[in-house]
């Protein structure tokens, strides 16, 4: 799963947080006339929460948001679960960075309240927020954990990759380093392709779509309660080409190889996957020392092979699946 989004409603709740001593204390709009919070993770980016809502006092407001802003270094903890009939099941607080609030005073006779716009987003965000010029080698994984330890993220779950680079991250931030320069050539030990960047419940992750997750299984037609929406987009993926071919030349010796995508080496979605035979989706490549064509050839087949097909699912008060787990589908009656 790529995507997530969750929605406050009368059974499902999210909830702000700070620090306090060793632990986390809950905070909450004092005379608040409600609120709602579309929270929202993806593989492809920081989770983010936006949070609007009316309350009468500003106590939240200046004692919480506006010394946190102050601070240089907002971090305000998020959190969001489901009360099933007493039962409360909650994901574990998240360290997110506030990014955005938007007040305007809103009270009636003596108070003093405010409409509030809040966004947050997570750890990812921080590797976006200062623009580098830096040599990198090792293998990716390395330069990943690097880049982590630079960002003072604690423990982050990297996937071991194959081969060794070395690469200019130049007047880049950490995050378009990693996407631009690291995804595009990370090889799995097995040789797999389709890395993916996110965080989830504070720490940063780094690897293959099915590598270290949680897997579920969902058959459609036996709820009653789940929504999906199926959407085939693979004539316009592979409009120039179902495999790739990558023409890599050296401009020293005037050297030409050619590689081309290994089906075998992509994690399978689906139960059929289109082909069309003997049309190549073709990139041209200057050649480096890092030796690097078949990385770049497999992670852009990869890469378009994901995005053929979409399942979108909506699951009421789902507080279990999460961004980066596999759901085996089941969309069949018989």
């Amino acid at each position: 799963m790529e995507d997530a989004v969750v929605s406050g409603n009368a059974q499902s709740f999210f909830q702000f947080g700070v620090k306090s001593g060793s632990g986390i204390s809950g905070v909450a709009f004092t005379q608040s006339e409600g609120y709602s919070t579309t929270y929202t993770e993806t593989t492809s980016g920081p989770a983010t929460s936006v949070t609007v809502g009316v309350t009468r006092d500003s106590s939240m407001v200046r004692e919480v948001f506006q010394p946190l802003m102050l601070s240089g270094e907002p971090e305000l903890f998020v959190r969001f679960g489901a009360d099933f009939g007493g039962v409360v099941v909650a994901t574990p607080w998240q360290s997110h960075v506030i990014t955005d609030l938007v007040l305007v005073p809103h009270g009636i006779g003596s108070s003093d309240g405010y409409r509030i716009k809040l966004e947050t987003a997570d750890v990812v965000f921080k590797l976006a927020r200062e623009v580098k010029t830096a040599a990198r080698s090792g293998t990716i994984g390395d330069i990943v954990k690097r880049i982590s330890d630079e960002n003072k993220l604690q423990d982050p779950l990297i996937e071991p990759t194959s081969g060794r680079f070395s690469l200019i991250q130049s007047y880049q931030t950490d995050d378009d380093f990693i996407r631009s320069r690291l995804v595009t050539r990370s090889l799995s030990k097995s040789g797999k392709s389709g890395y993916k960047l996110f965080a989830r419940d504070g720490r940063l992750r780094f690897h293959t779509r099915n590598y270290s997750s949680s897997t579920f299984s969902l058959d459609y037609f036996a709820s009653s309660s789940v929504d999906i929406t199926q959407v085939d987009s693979s004539q316009r993926r592979f409009r120039l080409g179902s495999a790739v071919k990558l023409v890599s030349i050296d401009p020293v010796t005037g050297s030409i190889r050619e590689f081309y995508s290994d089906p075998s080496s992509v994690v399978g979605y689906g139960n059929s996957f289109p082909e069309r035979s003997g049309v190549y989706n073709s990139i041209a490549y200057h050649g480096s020392g890092n030796l690097d064509g078949n990385h770049i050839t497999q992670c852009a087949y990869d890469e378009a092979r994901s995005e053929l097909y979409e399942v979108e699912v909506v699951i009421p008060n789902c507080v279990k699946v999460r961004c980066g787990d596999a759901v085996l589908l089941t969309v069949s009656q018989s």
